[in-house]
């Protein structure tokens, strides 16, 4: 089966699901491109002046002390050694990764979601924080077909942080 026929017949099963009530419906699978482009970079000032031409409005950054999150670009936090980060943009599909690389430094990822190519699928996914004011991180998870493996995971985009919901009602006792 190519891709296009993988995906009808996941979405019939899907349908079905909701049809007989199965239980849970399997998420919603879109086609897309992505293209990922990494850097190798050795120093502190080297991964800050990538982040800082990348622009995020939201993220976290997790530090050697803590783990710092922002939702308003004007609140990035302030400058100090990031050990591992997951940045975005909300008004584009890109997402800046920040990881160790195995050789010492910082492998920097540059995810972007193409809506043309089709060679991945993705599926939004919601993960729940610990933190006081975020109730979820939002990823986009991406699957691609493999010959004797079936649709395996590839990677994962950080989209964003939403708030959370404050549901106290003011005044009750």
């Amino acid at each position: 089966m190519n891709n296009i026929e993988v995906l009808e017949a996941y979405n019939r099963l899907r349908k079905k699901f909701g049809e007989k009530s199965l239980g849970d419906v399997p998420p919603e699978l879109t086609p897309c491109g992505l293209r990922h482009h990494q850097e190798h970079r050795t120093t502190a000032e080297e991964v800050w002046q990538m982040v800082n031409e990348f622009a995020p409005d939201q993220g976290w950054i997790c530090f050697q002390s803590r783990v710092a999150h922002f939702f308003k670009a004007e609140n990035l936090p302030p400058q100090g050694v990031i050990l591992s980060a997951e940045l975005c943009r909300t008004d584009s599909p890109t997402s800046l990764h920040i990881r160790p690389h195995p050789l010492g430094g910082w492998g920097v990822h540059r995810l972007e979601r193409l809506p043309e190519g089709g060679e991945f699928w993705f599926e939004e996914m919601k993960f729940l924080s610990v933190e006081q004011d975020v109730g979820f991180l939002v990823h986009e998870v991406y699957w691609q077909q493999d010959g004797e493996a079936g649709m395996v995971r590839k990677v994962s985009r950080f989209c964003g942080l939403q708030p959370r919901r404050n549901d106290s009602k003011e005044g009750a006792s």
